[in-house]
């Protein structure tokens, strides 16, 4: 057994469980099949599929960047820290 995304352009537009491709039927023949089996973060509908890379829904470009299909890269974020003011003498 096998799972498989079925796309329709770059959309995943549902996922099937089968021991085939060819048991697919049909929908081999209407959509993209790809093979997910082996993803860490298998696809399901909403994702989509750019470049080779499945991403969950509502990603922005920037979070794309950061995702590969085993998750987000390791980042070190460095935010800045206000400026603590000096109360003395303000009324």
């Amino acid at each position: 057994m096998a799972t498989y995304a079925l796309l329709s352009g770059k959309d995943v537009i549902n996922t099937v469980i089968a021991d085939s491709e060819a048991s697919l039927g049909v929908n081999a023949l209407v959509y993209e099949v790809i093979d997910i089996t082996d993803l860490e973060f298998q696809p399901s509908f909403g994702w989509t599929r750019e470049n080779g890379i499945f991403y969950p829904p509502h990603m922005n470009d920037t979070a794309k960047a950061l995702w590969t299909e085993k998750g987000f890269v390791d980042v070190i974020v460095e935010e800045e820290t206000p400026a603590i003011e000096d109360k003395k003498g303000k009324k």
